[in-house]
Parts: C-alpha cells; structure tokens; sequence
C-alpha cells in the first residue's frame, strides 16, 4: 500500500543486459517457489524469431502450478510463464542452495554445452602462442621425463608454484573469460585462474599433450540440460591417455598431486 491508500496490486521488473558473455546468445534463471508463498506471477521473454530459446528446463515442478504459452508473431517469439497458488517451502538444515532444489526455471538460446566449449575454446586459443623462451623452459623441464605423466607433472608444477595468482589488467573481449596471452603470464610470472589456466596448456602443448582451458562452476553443479555461461573458475584438462582426461587446477599451488 503506497502513500494515500493507493493498492498497488502487482509489479514489474526488467533486466537489460548490455553485453552477453557468449555474443548473440542469451539465457536466464528463475525460481518459480519460495519461502513465502506465490499468489501469482507472470514471466515473459520477448525475443527475435531468428534468435529462439533452444533450450527450456522447468525443474522440481509443483504440480499444477505452472502453465505455459508459446506465441509466434511476425519476426518475434513470445514465451510466456504463468505460476499460481504455489505453496510457500520450508528451508531446512545444511539443505543445498535454495535455487537449486525449487521449483524453477532455465531458459538458454545456446542449444547444448558443446556450443559453450567451443566459444570458450576459440577465445582462448589466440592468446595461447609460446615464445622461444617457453619452449626453451619446456624442454628443460621435461628432459629427464619418462612419459606423458612425469611431463605433465613437471611442468604443472611450475605453473602453480612460479607464477603467483593475482591480476590486476582487464580484457577487451570477455572479462572474467578470457586469458591474457601466455607470453605475458610467462613473462610477468603472475596472472589469475584464466590465465595460469592458459599458460599451463600451451607448456602442455608444447610438451606434446593434448590440453584444454576448462571452465568450471565452483559451487552448485551446472545443470546437464540447459547450457548458461556463468563460471567462476577455469582449470585444465589434459589427455594424458586416449580418451581419458585429467583435470587439474594452477591456482593450487600446495598440492602434491595432479
């Protein structure tokens, strides 16, 4: 109830969202259950028909409480959630974070996680050019290795205990994403996840071993059906053995394993 008595019966609100992590995708998070009760509640996306919501999850539903609607005019798409009469949930001890075992809906335009990997992937590899000064740390660190495994060992050490974790720069393309160039991180002997992460598979590669920059979410696990870009962490996967890869974190610089 505002000044005057005037009932305010409902209210509205809008994001905009200037710039995408993925360019030309775009994707949401939404909690149709709460710890009070949802009388009711409308959620729309309003979006061109040449960019449409791939990928749809509505997940732990309430039954009967979430219809849906779906509307094609012109060059646009409609999509339209109505939730009501939703029952307020009751939190308990040491339960998961509250938006994960809701009911709750995820909404993505990117059509699965492979799309995301390959953005990250295409992002990262220009800045993964070595130096002869690399190469030249490279072959001595691996000089006496018998195999993939003591090469791997080898240098993921140096990545983690020679190059402090710290960052003090910004990137143009996709800040928080994308890594500096190796030859600086090298050079500077410090850098942030991204790039240790980075540093570490091109030495990697330079040893002769199939690595990869990988994203990860330190926290809730990513759900498997709807792919949304929010990471906070990049490690690096290796494949030490066909098929089979190994992960591993530079940014822990006092662990004795991979």
């Amino acid at each position: 109830i505002a000044p005057g008595g005037k009932v305010h019966r409902g209210a509205r609100a809008i994001r905009r969202i200037v710039k995408a992590r993925v360019p030309e995708t775009w994707s949401d998070y939404m909690v149709f259950e709460y710890t009070s009760p949802i009388k009711r509640m409308v959620y729309e996306v309003d979006g061109p028909a040449a960019l449409p919501l791939r990928s749809i999850g509505l997940k732990s539903q309430v039954e009967g409480t979430v219809s849906y609607t779906h509307d094609e005019k012109g060059d646009r798409i409609l999509y339209r959630w109505t939730v009501a009469d939703v029952p307020r949930m009751y939190e308990e001890p040491d339960m998961p974070p509250l938006h994960t075992v809701v009911q709750r809906l995820l909404v993505s335009t990117i059509p699965d996680w492979r799309e995301i990997s390959k953005w990250y992937w295409n992002l990262s590899k220009p800045h993964l050019e070595t130096t002869e000064e690399i190469r030249r740390t490279v072959a001595e660190l691996t000089q006496d290795a018998p195999d993939a495994v003591k090469k791997t060992e080898a240098i993921f050490y140096w990545v983690s205990q020679k190059v402090r974790y710290m960052g003090i720069t910004t990137e143009a393309e996709a800040p928080g994403y994308e890594p500096h160039d190796v030859s600086v991180t090298f050079e500077n002997k410090y850098g942030v996840c991204r790039d240790k992460a980075a540093l570490l598979v091109a030495m990697l590669r330079e040893a002769g071993i199939d690595a990869y920059p990988a994203l990860i979410h330190n926290g809730p696990k990513k759900d498997e059906d709807v792919p949304q870009p929010y990471f906070n962490h990049a490690i690096v996967a290796a494949e030490l053995e066909k098929g089979v890869y190994t992960l591993m974190d530079p940014t822990d610089e006092n662990t004795r394993e991979l």
